[in-house]
């Protein structure tokens, strides 16, 4: 059953009666990455706290976007221009990476798109169990600790878009009620 590190290996894993199922294996896989992901943000929080951790954690983001970006268009024609490779990231690649659609996109069509999730993955555990409102102070922490875990996917939107050709100037992200999130993209245009 064990490999020669005396952990489980891949074929050994197919035979626990527990993780028979794709379905439960994929939930297992999600909740895996989910527990990295909170210690990922977690370790770099402390070893540099504010906006250093922010900035790393951004860049692990990029390189992700960039990866998943490249392997997800590699087999497709390039996109004809900015609308139609945010819609892209908004159907396919979104889908690809968190199981679901973004669910509203909205533009000023002078650069800016504003990507709406209104049940984002990684911010389901923040949101209030109960329907008593929070005082400021608590709303406040909840609202920064969302920020923070938006940081790689901040990063994940603007490495794919680099990736994809097109100059992004920032992207932001925004938390009024977790689970929802909406992600403020800012393109440079060619007048």
């Amino acid at each position: 059953m064990a490999g020669t590190s005396g952990l489980p290996n891949s074929s050994s894993l197919g035979n626990l009666p527990h993780l028979k199922s794709n379905g439960s294996r994929k939930r297992c896989a999600d909740l895996c990455f989910e527990l990295l992901f909170n210690e990922c943000i977690s370790s770099f929080q402390q070893r540099q706290p504010g906006p250093h951790a922010m900035a790393s954690l951004e860049a692990i983001g990029f390189r992700v976007g960039r990866l998943m970006a490249e392997r997800l268009s590699k087999d497709r024609p390039r996109f004809v221009d900015v609308l139609e490779t945010v819609k892209f990231i908004c159907k396919e690649f979104w889908q690809y990476l968190y199981g679901k659609q973004i669910d509203n996109l909205r533009t000023n069509r002078r650069g800016v798109f504003v990507l709406q999730d209104n049940a984002f993955k990684y911010l389901k555990r923040l949101a209030p169990v109960s329907t008593i409102p929070l005082d400021p102070a608590s709303e406040e922490i909840m609202r920064q600790i969302a920020i923070t875990r938006l940081a790689i996917p901040c990063g994940i939107i603007k490495g794919a878009l680099c990736h994809l050709g097109v100059p992004c100037v920032s992207v932001d992200a925004e938390v009024k009620a977790p689970p929802s999130c909406s992600f403020t993209i800012k393109v440079t245009t060619s007048s």
